[in-house]
């Protein structure tokens, strides 16, 4: 309801109190008088000189719109569904760790809604190498849509792939020895070699 004294004072109250709000309005004080910002001196004026119809109107946009910098009230009180969310009721708005793996696995206010796809470390160097929650590649592996999978990169040069724990060129060979023209043979005497050195040293 919409009051316009003699004076020209404006009031705004609702008819019945709302449920969850404390105010009329985002913009209007508890004691029914809005904060009308920079239209404050356009409407003085209409009502000063009795164009009511037009302040009216003037004033229904007021009630229709919301500044959410400066409200008395958070506009998400007004919202009936509950479904509507301020950004200062969001507790991850602005935060510095957002998205990280600390958000994802030990912050207490993600309760779900996000996961390792949305770190922003995700299927990087650092989500294999040095992420903790990331041991043995449980939540995501390297390998996934990798393009160069089952290649001679895979094998000689991926940094994931170093020791042949993760694709092996020898499983499924044909040959039970290497042969002279095998890009991996090299390679696999050398892993053979750390191996049969790490196995003596324990040993001993």
């Amino acid at each position: 309801m919409v009051e316009i004294g003699r004076e020209g004072d404006l009031r705004i109250r609702n008819l019945d109190p709302h449920p969850d709000a404390q105010h009329p309005h985002p913009h209007v004080d508890t004691d029914h008088r809005p904060c009308l910002g920079n239209i404050s001196g356009d409407l003085a004026k209409m009502i000063g000189k009795m164009r009511i119809a037009e302040a009216l109107q003037v004033i229904h946009q007021f009630l229709c719109s919301c500044n959410s910098e400066n409200p008395y009230e958070r506009i998400s009180h007004f919202d009936p569904t509950n479904e509507y969310q301020d950004d200062d009721d969001d507790p991850c708005h602005d935060c510095d760790e957002k998205f990280t793996s600390y958000c994802i696995f030990e912050c207490g206010s993600n309760d779900g809604q996000f996961g390792c796809s949305d770190c922003n470390d995700y299927r990087t160097d650092y989500c294999f190498s040095e992420c903790s929650h990331n041991h043995d590649y449980q939540n995501a592996h390297p390998c996934d849509r990798c393009t160069d999978e089952a290649t001679r990169h895979c094998y000689l040069e991926c940094d994931y792939n170093q020791e042949w724990e993760l694709r092996n060129p020898c499983t499924g060979c044909d040959h039970e020895e290497c042969q002279d023209d095998c890009d991996y043979k090299e390679r696999k005497e050398e892993l053979d070699h750390a191996k049969s050195g790490s196995t003596t040293q324990q040993a001993s």
